[in-house]
């Protein structure tokens, strides 16, 4: 085994080729940019050796990545819930609730509808 001689660490010295179809290479990159690994070769050797660590890391990263989603949710659920209290306030005003006004409540519903779907 050669050693580093400055840190005393073991050099990586063999070469291992391996072979992917597009979509493999696609999902493995795609986990890759998930993590804060700095070489796809590190990657691939802790998941090859180390698989626990990187499942470890992949589900924390995702976990982030749904914390942003539930959050960007939780803006647009805002902006309609404000659309239907300009709708509910002008409708109360009016004491009358017309097509246009039925119609407008419809859609904002359904865009919250449309909002949970993607949950």
């Amino acid at each position: 085994m050669e050693k580093e001689q400055s840190t005393g660490r073991e050099l990586r010295v063999t070469i291992v080729c391996c072979r992917f179809t597009s979509k493999e290479i696609d999902d493995l990159k795609k986990k890759y940019y998930q993590t804060r690994y700095r070489s796809l070769s590190a990657f691939i050797r802790d998941l090859v050796l180390r698989p626990n660590v990187v499942k470890r890391i992949i589900a924390r990263e995702q976990q982030k990545l749904s914390i942003q989603k539930l959050e960007e949710l939780r803006r647009e659920i805002g902006y309609v819930g404000n659309n239907i209290n300009q709708v509910a306030k002008k409708v109360n005003s009016q004491n009358f609730a017309g097509k246009h006004e039925l119609t407008s409540i419809f859609h904002e519903l359904q865009k919250i509808h449309d909002i949970m779907e993607r949950l």
